[in-house]
């Protein structure tokens, strides 16, 4: 069972002007509960995505700003690393506050290895609790299961 909890991270981003890449320009940290063990995912000032991949064809049923700011930069940095997010330890995380990162790299903490099906489950909570819009999160999520990458 997947919950994600509140509050929900409060990114910001600016668009990398004429691409289609947003940069991370202040982190946060989303808390997930996964089978009763709560899972911190960091997204670190920085980080470079591109805000939702959505087909050109998909883009009148779903776009990029119908899925909020919150939902994408996590989903985006499981997907980028196939679910493996790198491990910061809680006493480095605690000491050097929640964001805290040598390079701009999602990380996780505890240590756990993601499913295409938890990244999109939780994309779909965040999505849901960021826009309100559950019909519009329904449509991302069926749009992720079935063209969604593999891995």
């Amino acid at each position: 069972m997947i919950r994600v909890l509140a509050p929900l991270p409060s990114f910001w981003l600016e668009q990398q002007s004429g691409t289609c890449w947003w940069i991370i320009r202040r982190g946060g940290v989303l808390r997930v509960e996964i089978d009763g063990t709560v899972h911190e995912i960091g997204i670190p000032a920085g980080y470079r995505h591109n805000r939702a991949s959505i087909p050109d064809v998909l883009e009148w049923i779903v776009s990029k700003d119908d899925c909020g700011t919150e939902a994408p930069p996590p989903h985006d940095g499981m997907y980028d690393e196939d679910g493996k997010l790198r491990f910061l330890a809680p006493a480095l995380i605690r000491s050097t506050g929640q964001t805290a990162s040598p390079d701009p790299l999602p990380w996780c903490s505890p240590r756990h290895v993601f499913t295409r099906e938890e990244a999109d489950e939780i994309f779909y909570q965040v999505m849901v609790m960021d826009t309100g819009r559950e019909f519009k999160a329904k449509l991302a999520w069926l749009a992720l299961r079935w063209f969604g990458r593999r891995w």
